[in-house]
């Protein structure tokens, strides 16, 4: 009678055994809660063979990359039960052998303590990009977004704006297992002339396994509509885009989906513009366009299955002779594990 017996305690650690005929384990208990390196207390135990009457039991472990001493036995006995103390807190495996005196038998199947994981928060936010304008000499409306804790443990955040004059963010810090966060994002453009402004928000955390993470914004002043009866002269043609940034996810293996966005010529005469990228990852079609005011939609495609997990950012440059300077759009990916691969491992 052979058979695999499991038990999942609340640290998560798992064991398992087998001896000739002999159950699995069916206990594991850690009686402290220590960090890496402190000691622990683990209690095996397992069954009676079904044939054959054994004199004792002898235990044996060992640690990553090791081999059992035969030799020296780390606990024997004549129960089904044994506790060991003063333990690594750290990967460990365990066997027993039966004996009496016709000799000792084969090694059991092996039994695996794993440590519990170290909560490790990730910094989440939404939305990925802010966009406002003005009129100039008027303040732009307040906006907001939201952080939260999308790993384990607790999030503590600090925000900031690099020091840019006309925008603030309250709070400025916070704190989050896994609820969202409003952060208010309040604008002082009354004093800025006319014309478009970047910003960029960046939210960071020491223990986070993404930090930092950034919000660009974009800003655009408006100058004052000329009065009733006046003429404006004709200007030069100007870029102007939608959204100010991308950001997309995949899991590793899989191409992330399609994105677009937008250019339009939002001065005078016809903006002709080219599209260029810095990543192998990505790509734009089409790569080049003529816009007198209508807007154009550009598609962005990601051949992102090669790509080991992590985060990954580019910048997409658009470029028009005779308008305003070259214009971009940051990209940013992360590449994520796919799910089912268990924190357990793999059983022998």
């Amino acid at each position: 009678m052979n058979q695999w017996v499991a038990k999942r305690y609340r640290k998560g650690y798992v064991l398992r055994f087998g001896l000739l005929s002999l159950m699995g384990i069916v206990s594991l208990l850690v009686l402290s809660y220590p960090s890496a390196g402190h000691a622990i207390q683990v209690t095996l135990a397992w069954d009676s063979p079904a044939t054959g009457t054994p004199d004792g039991y002898r235990l044996f472990y060992r640690l990553q990359d090791e081999g059992y001493d035969y030799s020296n036995p780390d606990w024997q006995g004549s129960t089904n039960t044994c506790t060991l103390s003063n333990l690594q807190d750290t990967t460990t495996y365990f066997v027993v052998r039966a004996y009496n005196a016709a000799g000792e038998s084969s090694d059991s199947n092996e039994a695996i303590y794993q440590p519990a994981a170290t909560p490790t928060p990730a910094i989440s936010r939404s939305p990925a990009s802010l966009s406002t304008s003005c009129t100039q000499g008027s303040n732009a409306s307040g906006q907001s977004f939201q952080v939260w804790n999308s790993g384990s443990g607790t999030l503590s955040y600090l925000i900031s704006t690099g020091g840019t004059s006309w925008l603030s963010c309250s709070p400025p810090s916070g704190d989050s297992t896994s609820e969202s966060d409003t952060i208010t994002v309040n604008y002082s453009t009354s004093g800025i002339s006319a014309g478009t402004y970047f910003a960029t928000i960046t939210i960071a955390s020491a223990a986070a396994s993404n930090s930092p993470q950034t919000i660009p914004v974009r800003l655009t002043v408006n100058a004052p509509s000329s009065p009733a009866g006046t003429s404006t002269p004709s200007s030069s043609p100007a870029i102007s885009w939608s959204p100010a940034s991308l950001s997309t996810s995949c899991n590793r293996g899989w191409n992330a989906s399609k994105q677009s966005f937008q250019v339009s010529n939002s001065g005078g005469g016809t903006l002709s513009y080219s599209i260029t990228d810095n990543a192998s990852w990505l790509s734009c079609s089409p790569a080049s366009g003529i816009s007198t005011s209508e807007s154009d939609t550009i598609t962005v495609s990601y051949n992102t299955s090669k790509l080991a997990v992590g985060t990954y950012s580019a910048t997409i440059t658009i470029s028009a002779a005779g308008a305003n300077s070259s214009q971009t759009i940051p990209v940013s990916l992360t590449v994520s594990q796919p799910s089912g691969h268990g924190r357990w491992g793999r059983w022998h």
